[in-house]
């Protein structure tokens, strides 16, 4: 019985829930966005539908990560369930292949007019991030704009759960604030990463350059965000700053990790005041991760000393 427990919790673990987070934040930032603009969202079993499509999508891109990380993970030290050999890589396409078929047919059922958006977040975020012959992961420019365009697609469906339609500007706004904060996560990483020939930003840059690239991003994104009053990008965005202007003057890994910590911390923070229900999934799978990778692993997972990217 307890093997059986622990091979139905590796299942649901190997999706890595903690890095539903920034899924959730987006999402529920496009329907905010709708919101401001007036219109009429969908009912909430349909809202809370649609976000449940989309987070079951990035699980299985999360689990197809995983797959092509195997050797990055290993040279990295991280304990994730593939590279550990808890679950077989083919276990992991089954379940991946089990969350796209159920969140395209929800997503389909929900709001078939938007399912084109989920095609194109799986080719951007699944394929294009991971598989040859683009495996923009490897990339410096490819993993960045695999980060943007995931941002502003999962802003997108948020959008139209608050009733929006076409494609909101703002919500490319929200992929550069993506971009700058996934770039600090992948300095953790750079030695396996050029161990393994992955050659992301943080490999080809250094931290130094890493830290400027995003502080730019940064600035970007403030500024904008200012000007065009989103508040709920622009408070979090403003009390962070000093941060990244800091990893400017002392670019190492623990002033970049802090940089990218609070980064996210203070967006979920806005949207949390917006959304308070939010909190108690924050708290429950952040929890439930922590547990379950102690027990399992004897790994300390989140671990706010390290990146935790994907």
């Amino acid at each position: 019985m307890k093997y059986f427990i622990y091979k139905c919790l590796d299942g649901f673990f190997l999706v890595r829930p903690i890095l539903f987070f920034p899924v959730w934040i987006f999402f529920l930032c496009g329907w905010w966005g709708a919101k401001r603009a007036g219109l009429t969202s969908l009912p909430l079993n349909r809202s809370l539908g649609l976000m449940a499509a989309v987070t079951a999508l990035m699980a299985a891109v999360y689990v197809l990560n995983q797959i092509q990380d195997v050797a990055t993970d290993r040279a990295n030290g991280r304990k994730f369930l593939i590279a550990t050999g808890h679950i077989s890589r083919t276990q992991a396409w089954v379940e991946a292949g089990l969350l796209i078929s159920a969140s395209f047919i929800w997503s389909f059922w929900g709001m078939p007019k938007i399912f084109p958006v989920f095609v194109l977040l799986l080719a951007v975020t699944g394929w294009m991030y991971n598989f040859p012959p683009l495996t923009w992961k490897n990339r410096p420019v490819g993993g960045m704009v695999a980060n943007g365009l995931g941002g502003v697609l999962i802003y997108t469906l948020g959008w139209y759960a608050g009733g929006g339609s076409g494609w909101p500007v703002q919500a490319w706004l929200y992929g550069l604030a993506c971009v700058s904060v996934s770039l600090y996560t992948t300095l953790p990483d750079r030695k396996g990463d050029a161990e393994t020939g992955k050659i992301t930003v943080a490999v080809k840059y250094g931290a130094r350059g890493t830290a400027l690239i995003a502080f730019f991003f940064e600035l970007v994104v403030l500024v904008i965000s200012l000007l065009i009053r989103d508040w709920l990008l622009a408070v979090p965005a403003l009390l962070v700053f000093p941060l990244f202007v800091y990893a400017q003057v002392k670019p190492g890994e623990t002033t970049i990790l802090k940089a990218t910590q609070f980064s996210v911390l203070g967006l979920s923070v806005s949207v949390a005041v917006r959304f308070p229900w939010i909190v108690i999934l924050f708290v429950l799978t952040f929890y439930a991760t922590r547990v379950y990778y102690l027990k399992r692993l004897h790994f300390l997972y989140p671990d706010f000393q390290k990146s935790n990217d994907a």
